[in-house]
């Protein structure tokens, strides 16, 4: 049984889309907070806790198409094999 090319390529670029997304997810607070500034008022009401859940939010949009590519893939790989 051999894999076709294109269903391989689909699937690692859906394995690195869903691993960026998670990296993302979880250095949003890293990238959105400044390291050299300390803030002590409430978070909701600043650009950075904005930029925080941005982060997040393109963080999922990018799991969700990882995963959705894989499942695709998976999905016509075995049908292709039937």
């Amino acid at each position: 049984m051999k894999v076709k090319p294109r269903v391989m390529i689909s699937f690692i670029v859906g394995v690195v889309c869903t691993f960026c997304g998670v990296l993302l997810r979880l250095s949003a607070n890293a990238l959105a907070w400044p390291s050299y500034h300390g803030y002590s008022g409430p978070r909701e009401s600043t650009i950075w806790a904005i930029r925080e859940r941005a982060y997040e939010h393109i963080a999922l949009i990018i799991l969700i198409f990882g995963l959705a590519l894989i499942l695709v893939t998976c999905h016509r790989w075995l049908a292709d094999t039937e």
